[in-house]
């Protein structure tokens, strides 16, 4: 097959998940795919198209147009716009959208839910988030798809009640974890926890700083717990910064232990399983996930961790976590005080551990790329 492969969401400044997803499924499909070629499409300025990260080559054909991408948008809503084919100038099969975004195409297209976040909880979200949401109207994106990647059941079963999207049609395809997340200590690790100001034990919370992510929960949970006279390692919270991240800083300007609270800032990719290696646990109690790839990064490693119960967290956990309720701060004391309890926490520790690392083995990017190109053949 001759396969279009939609990546203008990887110029981007900073990658996200979902970019991080696109780029690691991709160097999988180059390796594993010997009679298929794919097109990646790209467009924008000079300067929003030189941030594309290092792609595969083999098999790939990488397409960009110098098209600023607010009049791309404007082209493919206009009723007689051009289609993605006759901008990528190339004969193609079918298409391939790993993130949801305005587009146009007379073509077969499978296309990738990510979760339904902006829907179940639309208040999480920027006015300026909304309305993106609802020009790209990605719901009849999906209902017109051939086929529909969800990264997980949760994700999968979101999408057939809210966007009645035939089940049929759905493949789930978890994500999966790269191999420098392992439980084996590398030499760089302590310069960089260094370079971090890391150089006592904590408790790491790593993602953006966003509403969704229940940060301030973490806080109010690590205060009141040391407060009640626990002793615990300091609280680090890692990240870029998103919409509302000054309440984040504020609710640690009114803990009475902030002075063990630090803010790391955004972290290189490169750097994350240093950081996960180096830490006590990992808290993560999400009000939402589609899927939830710092559990599956933590556990990989062997970090213990605190999760919620939410969406697709217990998908990717299983056994391997403690689950909290992320609308009660009780609940996460709860699980700082099993986790750092004197006597029994030093045991939790080590099973969570071993499980976490046999867990993380079952998530492959190899799995992930397996699954997505045989929905995408199938179309």
């Amino acid at each position: 097959m001759r396969i279009a492969i939609d990546i203008r969401h990887l110029t981007h400044p900073r990658l996200s998940g979902v970019g991080l997803y696109t780029l690691n499924v991709l160097r999988v499909l180059s390796r594993i795919s010997r009679d298929d070629e794919f097109f990646l499409f790209a467009s924008g300025s000079k300067k929003t198209l030189a941030r594309l990260p290092g792609l595969p080559s083999r098999n790939m054909t990488l397409v960009t147009r110098r098209i600023p991408n607010r009049i791309l948008f404007a082209l493919l809503r206009m009723p007689f716009g051009p289609t993605m084919e006759r901008l990528l100038g190339h004969r193609v099969d079918a298409w391939w959208f790993p993130d949801g975004n305005i587009l146009r195409t007379n073509l077969p297209y499978a296309l990738t839910v990510h979760d339904l976040a902006i829907d179940i909880f639309p208040e999480f979200f920027t006015a300026k988030d909304r309305a993106r949401h609802r020009v790209a109207h990605t719901p009849d994106i999906a209902k017109n798809a051939g086929a529909v990647l969800a990264v997980s059941e949760s994700t999968a079963a979101d999408v057939v009640m809210r966007w009645n999207v035939d089940r049929e049609k759905i493949s789930v395809t978890p994500l999966g974890v790269n191999a420098q997340y392992t439980p084996h200590v590398a030499p760089s690790d302590r310069n960089y926890q260094r370079g971090y100001g890391l150089s006592q034990p904590y408790i790491l919370f790593l993602a953006t700083l966003e509403p969704r992510k229940n940060i301030e929960s973490i806080i109010e949970a690590y205060d009141a717990y040391r407060s009640a006279g626990n002793a615990a390692p300091r609280l680090v919270i890692a990240g870029g910064e998103g919409w509302k991240a000054d309440r984040v800083r504020k609710t640690v300007a009114a803990a009475a232990h902030r002075a063990d609270i630090a803010f790391l800032g955004y972290v290189h990719e490169k750097h994350k399983p240093a950081l996960y290696r180096g830490a006590s646990a990992v808290v993560f109690p999400s009000f939402y996930e589609g899927f939830g790839l710092p559990v599956l990064e933590s556990m990989a490693c062997g970090t213990p961790v605190i999760t919620s119960f939410a969406g697709s967290l217990p998908e990717v956990g299983g056994d391997a976590a403690i689950y909290v309720d992320p609308f009660n701060v009780s609940d996460i004391v709860g699980a700082f005080t099993q986790l750092f309890h004197p006597v029994t926490g030093p045991a939790l520790k080590k099973l969570l551990t071993t499980r976490g690392i046999l867990r993380a083995r079952d998530f492959t990017w190899d799995k992930t790329a397996e699954a997505t190109l045989e929905a995408l053949r199938g179309l």
